[in-house]
């Protein structure tokens, strides 16, 4: 038997639904390094979370994701294909639609968030709040399947691109 302790556990999302955005089934199985196969399969049926793609000053180890930080139960590197991301030098990501073969670098969260005061409190901070006219918002929100029966929160940039926007694959290795 194998001590838990010295147990390397990586965790898959198989798939979610969703009704309004809000998660009411997700799944995740469990496999380690001592394992063959795939350990225990997972099912949570609540609205208490939110799924989330983020690409850019919200993800790990980022300017803004102690805004997030307490919230995340699950979290999981993910590459968003159909989509391309541009940096114009003003220190946030500009998420578009793509074409095939486009793809963007990022992480998949799922956030405890039982009252939707979290996905608000990230609109804010994305310029996509409610209270503002849908043309005038930096970003919109918009729900995504971001692989085979798995749909996430997206942010896709909702003005213009400027002439200085630059293609980048993944915001954390832009300057590398």
């Amino acid at each position: 038997m194998v001590s838990s302790k010295n147990r390397r556990v990586n965790r898959y999302i198989l798939g979610c639904m969703s009704r309004g955005g809000r998660v009411t089934r997700w799944r995740f199985r469990e496999s380690s390094k001592t394992e063959k196969g795939w350990g225990k399969m997972t099912d949570f049926t609540s609205d208490d979370y939110t799924v989330l793609f983020v690409y850019g000053t919200l993800r790990s180890g980022e300017g803004r994701h102690h805004v997030v930080q307490g919230s995340v139960v699950f979290k999981e590197n993910l590459i968003l294909e159909g989509y391309v991301m541009y940096d114009d030098g003003r220190g946030y990501p500009l998420l578009v639609e793509g074409a095939s073969g486009d793809a963007v670098e990022g992480e998949l969260f799922v956030l405890k968030d039982p009252d939707g005061s979290m996905l608000r409190r990230i609109d804010r901070i994305e310029g996509a709040d409610e209270h503002v006219s849908p043309g005038q918002r930096l970003y919109r929100r918009e729900r995504v399947e971001v692989r085979p029966g798995t749909f996430a929160w997206v942010y896709i940039y909702n003005r213009p691109l400027g002439d200085a926007a630059v293609v980048i694959k993944n915001w954390i290795k832009r300057n590398s």
